[in-house]
């Protein structure tokens, strides 16, 4: 049993690295996918017939961003893949040393090292899209119309639901129903 507990325990640490490396890889593999819809969806929005140039050359750099980001993603989403690879391989190491007694120390710590270095270049793959994708909304924020415009037309549009509501009060108190499709308006 002695044997058994030192197998798990030299096979602890690769393992909760694996499982580590698995939501890494889910979180890249839900903003890749994310990113090939967003892709799917403005190629169909470019075949509007009613879009100016101006829009479509707009779409096309959107794409381009989300283009380079999705590379960013799949090269990161590698990179990942190859850490668990090296960490399942980390693993067999392990259990291979307890079954036969042989020591292999020298090539542990080459493929824990291997493992953790593919990590980090994965996150900094990340880092690059993340920092790619807010450049991508700070472009899409410039061409927004100023933020007083917008808190003016939201001011209108609550006084208009303001006036419904004063006047649905008082044709009530008159003894009147409501007109609801008016109010839905």
């Amino acid at each position: 049993m002695t044997s058994f507990n030192e197998l798990l325990a030299s096979a602890l640490a690769p393992i909760t690295l694996i499982s580590g490396v698995g939501l890494l890889m889910l979180s890249m593999s839900a903003r890749y996918n994310h990113a090939t819809s967003r892709i799917r969806l403005l190629m169909n929005e470019r075949l509007d017939p009613k879009l100016t140039d101006d829009e479509r050359a707009d779409i096309d750099d959107e794409i381009d961003f989300i283009f380079h980001r999705a590379g960013l993603l799949r090269r990161g989403e590698f990179c990942v893949v190859l850490s668990a690879v090296v960490s399942g391989l980390l693993v067999a190491l392990c259990v291979l040393e307890e079954a036969t007694g042989f020591s292999a120390d020298i090539l542990n710590s080459a493929l824990l090292l291997a493992s953790v270095a593919l990590i980090v270049l994965s996150t900094v793959f990340l880092s690059l899209e993340i920092r790619l994708s807010l450049r991508a909304i700070k472009l899409v924020v410039s061409k927004l119309p100023p933020v007083a415009d917008a808190f003016d037309d939201a001011v209108a549009a609550r006084a208009r639901l303001s006036r419904r509501v004063i006047n649905r009060t008082f044709s009530m108190k008159r003894g009147g129903r409501p007109n609801m499709r008016r109010l839905m308006r």
